[in-house]
């Protein structure tokens, strides 16, 4: 097994802890209709990470003295945590890839655009082909941006890494017959793309910081 190999393996874990905390969860309210999860139920690593995160989160005392805490909080909590997981793991994934160029989707007549959301981001408007999802010619806007690298002519989002075809800009998309794209969403220029990517990189950077730093990804041998 390759470094990459056993880092993902271990990611795969970590989420795999994750979800069963997340059953013990659902099983409790099930099982006694509260919305409060014992803290024994919880493995002492975690708890101290909840309180870590949520030192305010609503706690009560069940009637034989077993303190409990906010289902819905740890719910938050677990969500969080998977967020920063994914993170982390898409930080394992954006060396240069070993696939051919020739077998990735491609993207042609493509832009950079700024995406509204909950957070402004960055995706990549165009016209795919060769995508193991989608037919081809069909325009579409990726999910967010985290590489983009004209001279090589590749580029990486959330979900894969895409090879660059023509470029373009939003007004010759716009001519097109029937393309149009959502309120909101506006071109990026080079320079916001650039800084965008870097904030996202460093987003990226701070959630690996956090699992190592946590321990999180050893804490099946705790």
């Amino acid at each position: 097994m390759t470094d990459q190999e056993t880092a993902h393996a271990d990611v795969d874990a970590l989420l795999n802890r994750i979800a069963d905390l997340r059953v013990v969860m659902h099983r409790n309210i099930e099982a006694t209709g509260l919305p409060w999860v014992p803290e024994v139920d919880i493995p002492e690593v975690w708890r101290s990470l909840f309180d870590e995160r949520h030192p305010k989160a609503a706690r009560v005392v069940r009637h034989d003295g077993e303190p409990m805490v906010s289902a819905a909080t740890l719910n938050t909590f677990l969500h969080d945590i998977e967020g920063l997981v994914g993170l982390h793991a898409l930080g394992l994934d954006l060396d240069p890839p070993s696939q051919p160029a020739f077998e990735m989707p491609i993207l042609e007549d493509w832009f950079p655009a700024i995406v509204p959301g909950k957070t402004e981001e960055v995706a990549l408007i165009g016209t795919v082909a060769r995508h193991p999802c989608l037919r081809d010619n069909r325009t579409i806007v990726t999910s967010n941006l985290v590489v983009l690298n004209v001279d090589t002519g590749l580029a990486r989002t959330m979900s894969r890494w895409y090879r660059l075809g023509q470029r373009s800009n939003m007004a010759k998309f716009l001519n097109k017959p029937g393309v149009a794209v959502r309120p909101g969403i506006r071109q990026a220029s080079d320079k916001q793309a650039r800084q965008m990517l870097a904030e996202f990189r460093y987003r990226l950077a701070e959630a690996t910081e956090y699992i190592v730093r946590t321990g999180l990804l050893e804490t099946e041998n705790r």
